[in-house]
């Protein structure tokens, strides 16, 4: 939520506001930098700087060599500017929590003819132009900078500023006391955690909801230079902040201080009311397409920034469905590890099996081979019945042994049918694990393709702030350099080097900078189509695991019909095994008999051997069943390796993708994260530069009302004192090109 504190003067009194109509393109310019950029420059750059020039301290100055258009060459010469060169100034101040200085450093550029930079920079102690008072009040009573950490109430923060630099002009015949005119811009920004009902004397408070960000604006000494009545127009000279606060803490605060706003005036050319209300109006309508263009760019970044949240949302799906494929795929794995080794012990059972159904078929044909002699001996038999007698006794015994056999191979193969079952189980659970596996890659397909949609969304949308940022550049390096080319994202670089000023190389940089994002986002945009062709070919593998899975669910049917026949077969053997004992028995008792009736053996002997035949011709059958289960079992422990390898493959594929799409997560936060930078910079930018249109010269016209003439002279003076006062370190105030001062007050609260 962003909620924004417009101005508001603190007699709460309808004072007039000031215009721009006075400014040229290049005090826009500057306008729409300090009230949208200061913060950050100042929080940034000033800060880094200020540390690293610590290194020098008390060793004089310094001269840092810089790059230029020249490859490689170096300006090693002495402090100072050589012939035709010029230097820019820029002198941070490091102060106290309550604004008093401690330390100052001068740092400046120099250029020489030849295009060349370098830079120097040392300490100073020196009166500065412009002091800066910062006060505190909590509740209304006074408190002191360094007494304020951790205190909470209603807390009231002042800078004032007291303007020194002053110039005597004559003006109608009296000589004028007029101050240089410097803008002060103040800026900060407040933890929400401890600030609340933040509000501002003379500037822009904006709420982003985790912190609030504070700048203020003043103009010390130009309300006396202008001779202006308060009851009419006021002009701030200080900025208060107050704020409910909870355990008071403040990291710094950072001060602009240039005069290059007024030394930009263009009043030259009005030498009469109309030429200057020709002027005016043209330069309104300047103003209007410049808030014009910041708003469009505002615009633009705001519809990036909403794609970015549904690409957010998107990858946060993405990543969910790859994490669930992740854990699917390594349980389908340890399945199908499980598969491969039960497959195994029923390979090495089916052999054993088919040995033993072999050695059963032998004994079954030898003895149908011991009834035929035993029916052509009958003879023999007739004359050794008492031998009969005794091996009739020996077979029974024999028969109950067989029998014994019997009932435990009835039981193996019952084993073996519990076995096929607990197989046929497993195989539709993986089955069904393969199918929950197809919906989940069609569920990530669906994913990957909504995503690529929106890829192109976002691409427009890049496009567009791409081109506005193209046509703000444009436009002003058209007012730079009438005449030059177009820009355009091929040539821009190059029209913009060939400019050589260091505002078309700042052009350049943002545009560079830009460039970068915009490719990022491309490459970021052609993954996501990567991804969803990787996704695609998942789906179709999924299909083909569903399709063999249903295969081995047949195969398993099929096993477990085959031993439920192997167990009838064992049944049938068992009931056999026991009639053969009874038979044994009562030959045993017959044997005394058996003397009187050979012709009844002779038939005995035939239905054994006939009995022998039956039961060596289903030895036969259950071999040839074990070989078949033999055979089966090979191939089911081939696909159960295939499987485990298939299954293998796809969980490390899966974590793969599940390792991406978590990079991919993490950067579309970070690429959030500067586009809403973009975004509340645009925004501060936007309100800015509305803010300074409305406040701008207009009001001061107004104020004056048929004094225009005087009006012209004092502001005149007035930017002839900004052109004059052009160094800090030259008491002259006339060796550079521009100088701008940087305040930093310490942190209150804990280090």
């Amino acid at each position: 939520m962003r909620h924004i504190v417009e101005y508001k003067n603190k007699k709460n009194k309808s004072v007039e506001h000031l215009n721009v109509r006075y400014l040229n393109g290049r005090a826009k310019q500057l306008v729409a930098w300090i009230l949208g950029g200061s913060l950050v420059f100042g929080m940034t750059g000033a800060g880094a700087y200020a540390a690293g020039m610590r290194k020098g301290e008390g060793s004089g100055p310094q001269v840092i060599e810089a790059e230029t258009a020249d490859a490689g060459a170096k300006d090693t010469g002495s402090v100072g500017t050589k012939e035709g060169g010029s230097v820019e100034e820029t002198v941070y101040v490091l102060a106290g929590a309550d604004g008093t200085p401690q330390k100052i450093i001068v740092s400046d550029l120099m250029k020489d003819a030849g295009g060349e930079d370098s830079y120097t920079q040392e300490d100073l102690q020196k009166e500065l132009p412009v002091d800066m008072a910062v006060s505190f009040k909590l509740d209304g009573r006074p408190v002191a900078a360094e007494d304020m950490a951790g205190k909470s109430g209603k807390v009231t923060m002042r800078f004032d500023y007291t303007n020194r630099q002053y110039e005597d002009v004559e003006i109608n015949g009296e000589t004028k006391r007029i101050y240089v005119p410097f803008v002060m811009v103040t800026g900060m920004v407040l933890d929400n955690e401890r600030f609340g009902n933040v509000e501002i004397s003379n500037g822009k408070v904006i709420n982003d909801g985790d912190r609030t960000i504070v700048a203020g604006f003043a103009m010390p000494g130009l309300q006396e230079s202008l001779d202006l009545d308060q009851e009419k127009l006021e002009l701030p000279g200080y900025v208060e902040v107050t704020a409910d606060v909870t355990d008071f803490e403040l990291e710094t605060t950072m001060t602009l201080a240039t005069t290059e706003v007024f030394a930009d005036l263009d009043l030259d050319q009005t030498e009469a009311f109309d030429e200057l209300d020709g002027s005016m109006e043209e330069l309104t309508d300047a103003m209007d397409q410049l808030t014009d263009g910041s708003s469009a760019l505002y615009d633009g970044l705001s519809e990036l920034l909403d794609k970015s949240g549904e690409l957010t949302d998107g990858i946060g799906k993405l990543h969910s469905g790859a994490e669930a494929l992740a854990t699917g795929a390594g349980t389908l794995e340890s399945g199908a590890n499980d598969l491969k080794d039960g497959t195994g012990e029923l390979k090495s059972g089916a052999g054993t099996l088919a040995g033993g159904a072999g050695s059963l078929k032998s004994g079954a044909g030898e003895l149908q081979s011991g009834a035929d002699a035993l029916q052509s001996g009958a003879g023999t038999v007739k004359a050794g019945a008492g031998s009969l007698q005794s091996g009739a006794g020996e077979l029974q015994a024999g028969a109950g042994d067989l029998k014994g056999g019997a009932g435990a191979l009835k039981e193996g193969i019952g084993e073996l049918q519990a076995g096929a079952e607990t197989l046929k189980a497993g195989i539709e659970a993986a089955d069904a694990g393969a199918g929950s596996l197809q919906a989940g890659a069609a569920s990530l397909n669906a994913g990957l393709e909504s995503l690529s949609s929106g890829s192109g969304g976002l691409r427009g949308g890049a496009d567009q702030v791409f081109d506005s940022l193209l046509a703000a550049a444009n436009a002003r390096i058209q007012a730079l350099q009438p005449g030059a080319p177009g820009l355009t994202r091929e040539n821009y670089g190059a029209v913009l080097d060939s400019a050589g000023t260091p505002e078309a190389a700042g052009l350049k940089a943002q545009l560079d900078s830009y460039s970068q994002f915009y490719e990022g986002l491309l490459a970021y945009t052609a993954g996501v189509d990567s991804a969803k062709e990787g996704a695609e070919r998942l789906a179709g593998g999924a299909d083909d695991l569903a399709a063999g899975t249903g295969r081995l669910v047949a195969g398993a049917d099929q096993l477990v019909a085959g031993a439920g026949s192997l167990q009838a077969g064992a049944d049938e053997l068992e009931s056999g095994a026991g009639r053969l004992e009874s038979g044994a028995g009562e030959l045993a008792g017959g044997a005394g008999e058996l003397a009187g009736g050979v012709d009844q053996l002779a038939a005995g002997a035939g239905g054994l051997a006939a009995g022998a035949g039956r039961l060596a011709a289903g030895a036969g059958e259950l071999e040839a069943g074990a070989g078949r289960l033999e055979s089966g079992a090979n191939e089911l422990e081939s696909g159960a390796g295939r499987l485990a390898g298939g299954a293998g493959e796809l969980a490390g594929g899966a974590d793969t993708l599940y390792a991406g799409i978590g990079t991919l997560q993490t950067g579309s936060g970070a690429l959030i994260d500067g586009v809403k930078q973009l975004k509340d910079g645009a925004l501060q930018l936007s309100d800015g530069v509305e803010k300074f249109n409305e406040e701008g010269i207009e009001a001061l016209v107004d104020a004056f009302d048929g004094e225009l003439k005087e009006l012209k002279d004092r502001m005149t003076a007035v930017r002839d004192a900004a052109k004059n006062y052009r160094s800090f370190k030259d008491s002259a105030g006339t060796r550079g090109e521009s100088v701008r001062f940087i305040y930093k007050t310490e942190k209150i609260g804990d280090e």
